[in-house]
Formats: structure tokens, sequence, C-alpha cells
């Protein structure tokens, strides 16, 4: 069945539009949503955006919170909850079954923000990665966490959870609560240090590997208080209070 208004609907089930219309549902004489000539669905836009440089099939667009946002629920008696999935084959057609490979892309989330121009730029990426040689029921991965530096046009990696569960950041950690874990924790750079920021009067400290030299320094004071040398030599800046023997292999040396 169909008439002047270009709307088909077929004895099948189907139902659309005629030639290159769009096919726009409303509500009280206002637009509600829109599947597009292209296949896409609008929701709050009668026109597609392409953030990223993308042009994605579902697109919701508002001006307030509600208008612009996304729910899944779930109603069980259980623990179980709404869940999102990002799934990726290297089938070339719908519906293959064909196995990724190492460092394959699986998930990606953008966090994008218009300069003005367009949306091209993100400010922050969360990405998930095949990270091993998959395997039937083995599927190794780790996540990715990237922000973009001001002044910066793209992300750079800062956290990275591989397979084995290792973290790597390539950046500061800064804390204010307790750092607890059960392995080894590395920190890789040109002389690594870890700070000892009080947040009261008192002096703050780092300890790290100056030039093969383990120091712990007095920062508040600039002095070292105690440093092992790359010959094995220890120097102590104060005095040392000993409350049990000491046992040396070598000399001792004093100055003061």
């Amino acid at each position: 069945m169909h008439g002047t208004s270009g709307i088909q609907i077929i004895n099948d089930g189907t139902f659309g539009t005629l030639h290159s219309a769009d096919l726009v549902l409303r509500t009280v004489s206002t637009e509600r949503a829109r599947l597009d000539t292209s296949g896409r669905l609008l929701v709050g836009t009668s026109t597609a955006r392409s953030p990223q440089g993308l042009t994605p099939i579902f697109q919701i667009e508002g001006t307030g919170v509600n208008e612009s946002s996304m729910s899944l629920t779930r109603n069980s008696a259980d623990n179980g909850s709404a869940t999102l999935i990002f799934n990726k084959s290297r089938g070339a057609t719908v519906g293959s079954d064909v196995a990724v490979q190492n460092n394959d892309i699986l998930g990606f989330i953008y966090f994008a923000g218009n300069d003005g121009t367009d949306s091209d730029n993100s400010a922050a990426t969360i990405s998930a990665h095949v990270d091993g040689t998959p395997g039937s029921n083995d599927m190794p991965g780790r996540l990715v966490f990237s922000t973009t530096a001001d002044g910066a046009a793209s992300p750079t990696t800062r956290l990275t959870i591989d397979s084995a569960g290792t973290s790597t950041f390539t950046g500061n950690i800064t804390t204010t609560g307790t750092i607890t874990s059960s392995g080894n924790l590395a920190i890789t750079r040109e002389q690594p240090i870890i700070s000892f920021d009080d947040t009261t009067d008192n002096p703050d400290y780092y300890i790290g590997n100056i030039d093969g030299a383990f120091r712990i320094r007095d920062t508040t004071n600039s002095v070292t208080r105690f440093q092992v040398n790359t010959d094995g030599h220890i120097d102590i800046a104060g005095n040392l209070d000993v409350g049990a023997g000491i046992d040396v292999t070598g000399a001792i040396t004093g100055t003061g």
C-alpha cells in the first residue's frame, strides 16, 4: 500500500519510504527520530554529524542531558547487569567468524569536544587490544588509557594494563590515599624518583636512582640525607642513631 505521502507498506511487513526520502517519525507534530537515506538512525537531529571523522550509523543529539543521553536497564532478581559489548572479527562479510590477531583493536571509546570548527580531536580515549595470540576460548587483551596534553591535537598513552596484569604508567602518579600491590612496582625512566610530599609543615623527601646512586633527599631543605654511591660507599648527612650493633665490612670514615 502506498499513496502520495511516499510511505509504502508491503504485505510481508516491510515499512518504508519511496524513492530518495528519509523516514521520519513524529509525535504531536514534532520530529522524534529519522532514518535517513544512508541508513543512519538520527534521534534529536535531522542532520548526521561526523565527529572524529566518522559518521556513525546511530546518532543522538540534544540540548539537554535528557535529550542527549541513553541508558541500559536490567531488572532481574540476581546479580546480573545490563551489557554493552564491543566485538570484532577479521571476516569481510556480515556474520563471519574469523579470528582476530595480536594488536588488533577490539573497541575504542573517544571523548571528543568541539573546538569551534569541528569535533575531530579527542581529549581522551580508552581502547581494548588483543595482547598476544588468540586461540579457541583464549583471548588475551590489554586496555590503553590516553589523554591529550594542553596544546596537543591527539592523545598520548598514559596507562596500559596488559594481559599479564602489569600496569604501565607513562606520566607521574599522584595519590592522596594508599597504593597497595601484591606484585612488583617498577619505575623506568632516566633518574627515577618517588616523592613524599607532606601536607603539613614537615620536610618533603624523595627517594631515587640518581646517576646510579640510591639517594634519599630532603627536598624542603635541599639536603641529601642518605646516599649509596655506585662504588658501594654510603654517605650520611647528619647524626647516626643506632639502637643495635653495626656490622661493617670495610672502613668507617667520619667528617663530623
